[in-house]
């Protein structure tokens, strides 16, 4: 008699255990959004893949008298960037609109010189210009649309997609942003989906949904 109460005690003590496992798993599973045939083809869906970073110099210039070349002043730490002969693209005050192509043509300890395009022979000597050029670095990371970011309160998220049931809000940390590609430090794999259009809703209603 008492080896079977002790038995049914131990079957209620299990079954209440497993009910309460159950629940905290659910409680830290997380939270997934179901896409409508109408949602996928709203949305845009990108992979994310590994490239090398790129960065961007921007020089602070003046056209000399010969409208001929610029002289910019470089910093210490990114002179080693820059050799004779890189393409640069250079824009000056009173010609908001248009984008002057050159080449650096000597690079010194803290100046570098721009030697103009024949289209540059228009700007005006003294006139104020920003040299803007664009480099790789020796280093790769995972790459996703900066349009997938979104920001909020002060946190980079985005929405990864694994299936029209199953999209989800991840937390990332981006490492840098040029020309509408965002560099990630922390957060995505090569290979993870992640949605880069319209993916606004997404991330509210999910947010209303955990805030319930």
């Amino acid at each position: 008699m008492g080896t079977y109460f002790f038995s049914i005690l131990l079957l209620i003590f299990l079954a209440g255990w497993s009910g309460c496992k159950q629940r905290q798993e659910q409680q830290t599973e997380a939270v997934t959004f179901v896409l409508s045939d109408t949602m996928m083809a709203s949305v845009c869906i990108d992979t994310t893949i590994v490239r090398p970073v790129e960065g961007e110099l921007r020089l602070r210039g003046t056209v000399a008298a010969d409208r001929i070349w610029i002289t910019a002043d470089v910093p210490d730490s990114d002179v080693f960037r820059l050799k004779a002969g890189n393409p640069v693209e250079v824009t000056a005050a009173g010609y908001p609109d248009q984008v002057f192509k050159g080449r650096i043509g000597k690079v010194y300890n803290r100046q570098v010189r721009i030697r103009l395009s024949s289209e540059g022979m228009q700007l005006r000597p003294e006139t104020p210009a920003t040299v803007v050029f664009r480099y790789r670095e020796d280093r790769q990371m995972p790459a996703i649309p900066s349009s997938a970011v979104i920001f909020d309160k002060g946190r980079s998220f985005v929405m990864v997609f694994r299936d029209k049931y199953n999209v989800h809000t991840r937390e990332v940390q981006v490492s840098g942003s040029l020309n509408d590609v965002s560099y990630i430090s922390k957060g995505l794999r090569p290979g993870d989906k992640v949605i880069s259009r319209n993916q606004l809703v997404i991330y509210h209603a999910l947010n209303s949904i955990n805030s319930k």
